[in-house]
């Protein structure tokens, strides 16, 4: 049997850069997303392919849930014998309480939670979500579902405020993107309890702006992984940082700061994006993550 870890990760965090660096290993089998895929191609995740695959994707969002991780585990081993199998954004932080009371964990695994500045995570979501609500119902139906309980007079407020149509497909898909900052507090709120249960050794963050450009971040995670038993040459560091970004969800390419984009926004963007913030806490949390929110 491998050594088994789990990357954490809510989306829009590198997940599939970090999936696709790890696989690269000769001493790691690693899959991505809720189709548990062996992360062996970095541009399976294309917009054309998401659409052609949603009841896929969806039957994955179900069975991760339902399913104990030890035996999906169990199948990832069968795929092949390597010293290390872990998987990436195949689970979020907070699913590991509900599962391992569901299912309890019989082996060991690594956790690690890969995170993003918020700002710069709700931009991503904010680009794919444009594309997403014109095709998938899923994700059209749970986003709504999370601005109704979170922030329904808050958001009809705001459009009245700044004469905007919140239903249009450009102004939901920011405003969506905002309320997902609701499930990076369920992320955080999960810490203590992973901590304290049996099987699961909580090994802290990994920040996406880090590791997808400093060889030494990486190096660190897979030190961590291995306990420090793993070989690592300087031509694996090559061929993953020669991949640079994979499976970009915004859409622009400017290369600016979390704080400039801030400053960008509209309006009415900023006083949705201050509101989860403040909504969920999320501020203080971030800040004792290393992040530099004083722009809020």
């Amino acid at each position: 049997m491998s050594s088994r870890f789990i990357v954490a990760s809510h989306g829009w965090s590198a997940s599939n850069w970090v999936a696709h660096s790890l696989n690269m290993h000769k001493d790691i089998l690693c899959t991505h997303s809720a189709k548990n895929i062996v992360a062996n191609d970095p541009f399976v995740h294309t917009n054309e392919s998401l659409k052609k695959d949603i009841n896929k994707w969806h039957n994955g969002y179900e069975l991760r849930l339902n399913r104990s991780v030890d035996s999906c585990y169990d199948d990832l081993e069968r795929i092949e014998q390597t010293k290390f199998t872990g998987t990436v954004h195949v689970y979020r932080l907070r699913d590991l309480p509900s599962l391992h009371d569901k299912f309890p964990f019989q082996q060991p695994y690594k956790v690690f939670n890969l995170i993003r500045n918020p700002m710069s995570l709700v931009w991503s979501g904010y680009g794919q979500f444009k594309d997403l609500f014109l095709y998938d119902l899923n994700e059209l139906y749970w986003t709504l579902k999370k601005i109704i309980d979170h922030s329904k007079e808050f958001i009809h407020e705001v459009g009245n405020r700044h004469h905007i149509n919140i239903g249009e497909t450009d102004k939901l898909a920011f405003i969506g993107a905002c309320s997902v900052l609701s499930s990076l507090r369920k992320d955080i709120d999960a810490i203590q309890e992973i901590e304290n249960a049996n099987h699961l050794d909580y090994k802290g963050v990994i920040k996406m702006e880090e590791i997808t450009q400093n060889p030494e971040t990486l190096e660190l995670l897979l030190q961590k992984i291995s306990d420090e038993s793993i070989n690592i040459d300087d031509s694996y560091f090559d061929s993953v940082y020669k991949l640079g970004a994979i499976n970009k969800h915004k859409k622009d390419s400017k290369k600016i700061t979390a704080s400039e984009r801030f400053s960008a926004l509209e309006d009415w963007q900023k006083e949705v994006f201050v509101f989860f913030m403040k909504k969920f806490n999320l501020t203080e949390e971030y800040s004792k993550f290393g992040y530099d929110l004083t722009y809020l």
